[in-house]
């Protein structure tokens, strides 16, 4: 096969430390860096070191205190949910939109049965689009808005991806190779596939104690790399949830009726948080899915908890010892008899520092977008001034007016769901109302940061 010569594996590094000093990374291990040794090597001096001073570092690290508020909400508890939207129900039209992906504030679900690529804008609506689905498992979004569907059944050789550039009609065909294979039904992704340096896209198939990482390039196969062996063995559910761009060998890992494991710097690290068993909030299901993200500095981790495939979600501060720190309510009450994808998708889009949205879909139970902003980054306009500053209209077509209401002015970003910054406006000191023409942009949902803080949230038709 012609994709084989471009196979190679990546094989764990060992390199022994000395303990000396320690340090909190993303990786959310012990860096520890190398030292002088006396000659009598006074080991129990430095094992109680070591000790103290992580004792230290753990009491000076408090849990942040955040607010989480809806954006939007669509759900078969509120009995709200868009016509035709994906359900294991055999009343529903779609009932194998098992993975959903969100791209500038769209929710894509591909339905393989009929290979139907549906749309969800933030209005509840269900939106014609261009796009063509597959009969096959398995869609996700790279961190620069690439839309990527599997192409190829279940698994099959060799391997193939449809992919919808971000600001394309136009699906771009990649084929590519597994080093293990086998019933992959969700994939995930990081980077970008199109640009020079590239992304990854991740396969983690039943039966298999390895990850298959797929590197690619200006929208080209580039290479596959299989990590070492795992904590444990994946079933059709096993997923992949990437912990930043560029940096393909450090992820969480899970699987239906597991916990979350991770894999760092080529080496399995073992247990990142776990639990398989159903109760009440803030405790973890056995639903997959997840996603990981920096708020003011501190390592946040999202699961699934509440009941089984409902898509009631909990976050935790991993920086703080996985302290739970905000819990909410599950969009669907009928479990698998509407979800029968075992899962439930998060996509975060970052707006700030201290501020990001979550887009969750989880199917036959709804999809939604919340704001969660840490108190590190509450302080911002008085709360009289705040609200003094409106949007409209929303939904926009050629034009937003911001109205300032005697409020001053200086800057106006607009940013996408990949936090990119597509307008600045320079305001002058500029009072009364604002107009920004948009006619220029995508449609989806942004966001206007006014004055740096002031976060306010508009669709563009």
């Amino acid at each position: 096969m012609s994709y084989l010569k471009n196979l190679h594996i990546i094989s764990p590094q060992k390199t022994l430390f000395k303990p000396n000093s320690l340090s909190l990374s993303l990786d959310n291990h012990v860096n520890l860096k190398p030292i002088r040794m006396n000659p009598h090597g006074h080991m129990f001096a430095l094992a109680t070191a070591f000790i103290f001073n992580m004792a230290i570092l753990n009491a000076q690290i408090s849990p942040l205190s955040i607010s989480v508020n809806t954006l939007f909400r669509y759900s078969q508890i509120d009995g709200n949910l868009p016509e035709d939207f994906p359900s294991a129900s055999a009343s529903s039209t779609y009932q194998t939109g098992h993975q959903g992906a969100w791209r500038n504030g769209l929710l894509y679900v591909n339905d393989y049965e009929t290979a139907t690529l549906l749309t969800f804008d933030a209005s509840g609506n269900n939106i014609k689009n261009n796009y063509q689905g597959t009969f096959s498992h398995g869609i996700t979004t790279d961190d620069a808005g690439n839309l990527i569907l599997r192409n190829d059944g279940i698994t099959t050789e060799p391997c193939r991806l449809q992919v919808y550039p971000r600001n394309s009609n136009e699906p771009i065909d990649i084929s590519f190779s597994l080093f293990e294979s086998g019933q992959t039904n969700y994939i995930s992704a990081s980077g970008d596939i199109l640009s020079e340096d590239g992304g990854y896209i991740y396969f983690f198939p039943n039966k298999t104690q390895t990850v298959n990482i797929i590197k690619i390039a200006n929208g080209k196969y580039i290479n596959t790399s299989l990590t070492g062996t795992l904590s444990t063995r994946a079933n059709t559910t096993g997923y992949v949830i990437p912990i930043r761009p560029g940096a393909p060998d450090s992820f969480i890992y899970q699987m239906r009726q597991h916990g979350y494991y991770k894999y760092s710097n080529d080496s399995d690290i073992g247990d990142y948080f776990t639990n398989d068993t159903e109760l009440p909030p803030p405790t973890c299901n056995n639903t997959v899915g997840g996603t990981c993200f920096i708020l003011s500095g501190h390592e946040m981790f999202l699961h699934p908890s509440g009941s089984d495939y409902n898509g009631g979600f909990t976050i935790r501060d991993m920086t703080a010892g996985g302290e739970s720190i905000a819990s909410v309510a599950p969009l669907g009450s009928l479990g698998r008899d509407a979800n029968n994808s075992s899962a439930a998708f998060f996509t975060v889009e970052r707006i700030n520092e201290h501020s990001v949205n979550i887009y969750e879909y989880c199917m036959g139970a709804g999809y939604a977008a919340y704001s969660v902003t840490s108190n590190q980054g509450s302080i911002s306009m008085s709360s009289s001034e705040e609200k003094k500053i409106t949007i409209y209209p929303s939904p926009a077509d050629n034009q937003i007016s911001i109205s300032t209401s005697g409020c001053t002015i200086k800057r106006i970003k607009i940013i996408d769901l990949t936090g990119r910054c597509v307008i600045e406006h320079l305001g002058h000191e500029q009072r009364g109302i604002i107009t920004i023409d948009i006619s220029n942009l995508l449609p989806g949902v942004y966001m206007a940061i006014i004055n740096e803080h002031n976060i306010r949230r508009f669709i563009k038709l």
